[in-house]
């Protein structure tokens, strides 16, 4: 029986063993270790200027498979979920596999309701200046139904050398940025091969009380459990 691996650690380890950076000898890691029961937990701030912060924390976790069919093509997919550290699933899940070292988005599911289509979410190994479309799915309700969402959003390789220090550790990682259509920034993410994300940054302008102020929302990871 494989004993889970726990990392939590304010001073974390220089290069853990296994996050290795594109370009050397050894084999590399999946970017998102993907396994029934990982959990990764992070910790969510919200900036509104200099005067508010809200201070979160939120878990994802792998929760089980699913099968798919895909242009004819069987796929058994993991269960991706976001939600409360602690607390219950989210409504909505995502589907994930590792194709080499690679991560694929399969669909996602919410309730009854399903959409399916594979596309490249991360790739590794990869180098500095790739993009390539990704797509976000989600639901909306219309007549009474659910219907699924999808989002395109371009994604570059900013820097496959990165160091990122969070408090779960210091890892070696890949940063990457993703892009709306009109080439708006979406968000900003870091993923360590052999431990999976790190964390995101997003800016969005939004209201609050009645003026419209700048938000940046920071998350940062401070455990993960793999099997």
């Amino acid at each position: 029986m494989k004993t889970p691996l726990h990392i939590a650690s304010w001073a974390g380890l220089l290069l853990l063993a296994g996050c290795l950076f594109p370009g050397d000898d050894r084999e590399p890691d999946d970017i998102t270790p993907l396994a029934v029961g990982n959990t990764w937990v992070y910790v969510d701030s919200a900036y509104y200027g200099d005067d508010s912060i809200v201070v979160s924390t939120g878990e994802t976790s792998i929760l089980g498979t699913r099968e798919v069919l895909i242009e004819g093509e069987a796929h058994t997919v993991f269960l991706s979920n976001g939600h409360a550290v602690g607390g219950p699933p989210s409504p909505i899940s995502t589907y994930v596999k590792n194709i080499g070292h690679s991560n694929y988005t399969f669909g996602a599911e919410l309730d009854t309701a399903r959409v399916v289509g594979k596309v490249l979410h991360l790739e590794y190994p990869t180098r500095k200046g790739r993009r390539y479309p990704t797509y976000f799915y989600s639901f909306a309700e219309r007549e009474g139904n659910l219907v699924p969402v999808v989002d395109t959003i371009e994604i570059e390789v900013v820097d496959p050398r990165h160091m990122c220090v969070v408090p779960a550790g210091i890892f070696s990682c890949v940063q990457f940025r993703g892009y709306y259509p009109n080439g708006d920034l979406f968000a900003t993410a870091y993923h360590a091969p052999g431990v999976g994300p790190l964390g995101s940054e997003i800016v969005r302008t939004q209201p609050v009380g009645d003026t419209l102020r700048e938000a940046r929302f920071v998350r940062r990871l401070v455990s993960v459990t793999l099997h």
